[in-house]
């Protein structure tokens, strides 16, 4: 048992030195992210994730033999009958810390994604689906990945592998140009075939809707000299792929193409004070801040994301301070590293500005846990300040005595969420809004 223990710790320093890795190289910026450094760092995760999901299927795979096991060997020594639950809780603990090395190693395929895609959720929500299946594995991966590395091999593309994050999952490849070029992103499926020993046959299966679009998918076809089957004939296996990169495309377009507000969303002084409260929290093991009214902000040490029953008990005092229990909802980065669907709507953790590396790596291994807990109504609060009613329907309808505005969902998303992990201030957004009605402009852009 000594050993597992010995081993559970070692994973939990792999993952904080891991994070920590992420983080510096996010620090570089987009920049640096040039292809021959995206295809590195794409290696290295590729590596770690398949060992650490391979480690994974082995410990799940295993799981009832050794439980039948421990039940023989503590049945045959009635005396070690109390080591049984200590034991069992170190080979579920060993299992969480595999799990969570998994996501530390997605949240920085993240980061590498929202560089490549200009931080911009209206760009990601469209191509987000969710994976549950691990990696895979024989000529299923090497499609993908010898196409990545023969595109950045180029030095023309950058090119994401969907499978290394958790906001990409249309399509096995995510292209664009690597600089000089504005224009949506070109979401690939690629189809492969074995022909013969090692060699492989590689299509493209593809959507793409004229003008840049078009520019990139012809260049990406010419450099590799690849065929795209959407402009061919489809095999059957292809039509649900296929079928689903026009929807998305189709809404990629809409969302990046026609005339939404789009809202300026992160405020600096929001950030700052985030990012001091944050840096405090891993410092002196935990800081809580009023950043304006109805939103709270706090930052403390943690085992596993989770906080220790006397802190969470101390903390309550400070949530009175804008209103009862029924009165807010609380978001944490623990929730934000569950749930897949926020990791296409707000920057990942790695990319947080203004709060040190070594804080964020400690966020992203669950050794510190951040949280913002808000008013539900903070919204139509900070509106109605401005003279805004608020109506939520199908994304919000903002409306003053000087007109009207519509945020679609996507907006309204990433500003609901942005409150927590955006540093998006509510009355600074709300004041930008009204002040735009006044002087007549739209309101994305005041």
């Amino acid at each position: 048992m000594r050993a597992l223990a010995r081993q559970v710790e070692r994973l939990l320093s792999d993952n904080r030195s891991t994070a920590e890795a992420g983080c510096q190289q996010a620090d570089l910026g987009r920049e640096h992210l040039t292809p021959a450094a995206l295809q590195d760092a794409q290696d290295g995760l590729r590596a770690q994730l398949l060992w650490v999901e391979g480690r994974l299927r082995k410990v799940q795979g295993r799981a009832q033999r050794r439980d039948e096991m421990l039940a023989r060997r503590y049945a045959r020594k009635p005396a070690l009958k109390d080591l049984r639950k200590e034991h069992t809780a170190l080979l579920r603990r060993r299992e969480r810390v595999l799990e969570a090395q998994r996501t530390v190693l997605r949240q920085i395929g993240d980061a590498h994604a929202w560089m490549a895609l200009e931080q911009d959720p209206r760009i990601l929500v469209p191509l987000f689906a969710e994976r549950k299946h691990r990696l895979p594995d024989g000529i299923g991966l090497a499609g993908p990945v010898d196409l990545a590395r023969r595109a950045h091999a180029s030095g023309k593309f950058l090119v994401i592998e969907n499978d290394l994050t958790r906001c990409l999952g249309i399509g096995d490849l995510t292209i664009v140009f690597a600089q000089g070029h504005s224009g949506p992103p070109l979401s690939v499926e690629v189809k492969t075939q074995s022909h013969g020993g090692n060699a492989m046959n590689v299509h493209l299966v593809t959507v793409h809707s004229g003008g840049a679009h078009t520019s990139l998918h012809d260049e990406i076809c010419r450099v590799l000299g690849l065929e795209d089957l959407a402009t061919g004939e489809t095999p059957p296996d292809s039509a649900k792929q296929t079928e689903e990169l026009v929807s998305r495309t189709e809404l990629l377009l809409a969302a990046t193409e026609k005339s939404y507000p789009r809202l300026k969303g992160p405020s600096r002084h929001v950030w700052r004070r985030v990012g001091n409260v944050i840096a405090r929290g891993y410092a002196e093991g935990s800081c809580v801040d009023l950043i304006e009214r109805g939103v709270i902000v706090f930052a403390s040490r943690a085992t596993e994301g989770r906080l220790a029953p006397d802190t969470e008990a101390g903390l309550r005092d400070r949530f009175e301070e804008i209103g009862s229990p029924r009165e807010y909802v609380q978001l944490s980065s623990a929730d934000f590293l569950k749930n897949d669907a926020w990791s296409a709507r707000v920057l990942p953790v790695a990319l947080w500005p203004n709060v040190p590396s070594v804080a964020r790596a400690a966020l992203m291994s669950g050794d510190l846990l951040f949280a913002c807990v808000m008013r539900k109504s903070v919204w139509v609060d900070a509106m109605r300040a401005e003279g805004l009613e608020l109506i939520d329907s199908r994304g919000w309808e903002l409306t003053g005595p000087a007109g009207s505005v519509h945020l679609d969902v996507i907006e309204v998303q990433k500003l609901a969420l942005g409150v927590a992990f955006g540093g998006v201030s509510p009355q600074e957004i709300a004041g930008r809004i009204a002040s735009s009605l006044r002087g007549g402009k739209e309101a994305g852009h005041p």
